[in-house]
């Protein structure tokens, strides 16, 4: 049997196990350790999925998958996926063990139809074993999500200073009223 990627000992994971919310790790934290690589790929892309899942999300509540952030699909890659569910629900299978949300590799491959037909997205966790997920993030600027109630948003795959200046505004001023 092959080794799968487990939640427990996903390397993409920062948390060394799940922690109560807001105690984990932060970006600047990780930085000044020097672990930039757990936030930044070798070609200083962001590792998106290091920043918006963490382990506690596997086992803090029933409804796991509809917590999750959902990554927008085009059609192409909605196609492409479909065509290799089965192998993806085998993955999910092996991945959620031991968390909360305990399905049949059948059950997995049913969830990942029904979101890839239906609702034209994935929770991030599930796209992310899919083996050319990497692929998917090459030569974009940004990344379409939706939360788990279908709020739209994109997420930058790279910081420039204009990112910066602005996530300092925000953090510094917590809005936006006197800068529009």
């Amino acid at each position: 049997m092959s080794d799968f990627l487990n939640w427990r000992t996903d390397p993409l994971l920062i948390d060394l196990k799940p922690l109560i919310q807001n105690s984990w790790l932060t970006a600047n934290e990780l930085i000044e350790r020097g672990q930039q690589e757990k936030i930044f790929t070798r070609n200083d892309q962001l590792q998106l999925y290091s920043i918006m899942v963490r382990k506690v999300d596997f086992i803090s509540r029933e409804r796991i998958l509809q917590s999750f952030p959902y990554i927008l699909l085009d059609p192409e890659m909605i196609s492409f996926i479909r065509k290799k569910s089965l192998a993806l629900a085998e993955k999910a299978h092996h991945y959620f063990q031991g968390s909360k949300y305990i399905r049949s590799i059948k059950e997995w491959q049913k969830k990942i139809i029904a979101y890839l037909e239906e609702q034209q997205r994935l929770p991030f966790p599930l796209f992310r074993l899919f083996p050319f997920c990497e692929d998917f993030f090459q030569g974009k600027q940004f990344v379409q999500f939706q939360s788990s109630r279908g709020e739209g948003f994109q997420l930058p795959l790279f910081l420039t200073e204009d990112l910066a200046y602005l996530s300092g505004v925000i953090m510094g001023d917590g809005h936006l009223s006197e800068y529009l």
